[in-house]
């Protein structure tokens, strides 16, 4: 199993890495031209185990059209391979995600390993806030034993094929902090027992 040493380094060196990516990619100022963007998810929990990047950005006016223009500039960036823009709004909105626009960003550097970046952009006052009600209730129960314990699972678990299909982040945090899995062997049975895996 992955040392406690190891996940709480690998955790700090995503940090930095992925505050490196953003701003040479100048992205939270380039959100900022339709909404206020927010970081949340691992990257703002401190719970990173891959690179990978969830911003929510509330919007005044949900506007495809200025989401596009607010966007468009990372297509000149050399690395950046991949813009997947799915409109979820109205009666396209899908069942426990946000009703907005969802844009997808893949970025892989010459020099570099590959980034996802995750875009949601709803309204200012969307009930449905996803991960930023997660930074008000969470952190306070991250203590640095839960932490780790949370880290060592996902460093195991993210490149399963279940993981980001069946499996998520949120099923690891719920094991570890309400149902006491601390282990490889409780999580597995704690997914089974939930029909996340087969």
């Amino acid at each position: 199993m992955t040392s406690d040493e190891d996940v709480i380094h690998a955790q700090g060196a995503l940090q930095a890495e992925a505050d490196e990516v953003m701003g040479r990619l100048q992205l939270l100022e380039l959100l900022s031209r339709v909404g206020r963007p927010i970081v949340v998810g691992s990257k703002a929990l401190g719970l990173m185990v891959w690179r990978d990047v969830d911003i929510e950005i509330y919007c005044p006016v949900l506007s495809p059209d200025a989401i596009f223009d607010a966007v468009r500039p990372l297509a000149s960036v050399p690395g950046i391979y991949r813009l997947n823009y799915r409109d979820w709004s109205g009666p396209r909105a899908v069942p426990d995600l946000p009703d907005g626009y969802y844009w997808g960003v893949r970025y892989r550097p010459d020099t570099g390993q590959e980034w996802k970046f995750d875009l949601w952009f709803v309204l200012e006052h969307t009930t449905h806030r996803m991960g930023s009600e997660m930074l008000s209730s969470l952190p306070p129960r991250l203590t640095p034993e839960i932490r780790r314990t949370i880290l060592r699972l996902k460093s195991l678990w993210f490149e399963h094929p279940s993981y980001r299909h069946t499996v998520y982040s949120t099923d690891i945090y719920n094991a570890v902090l309400e149902h006491g899995v601390a282990t490889p062997e409780q999580l597995e049975r704690y997914l089974r027992e939930r029909g996340k895996l087969t």
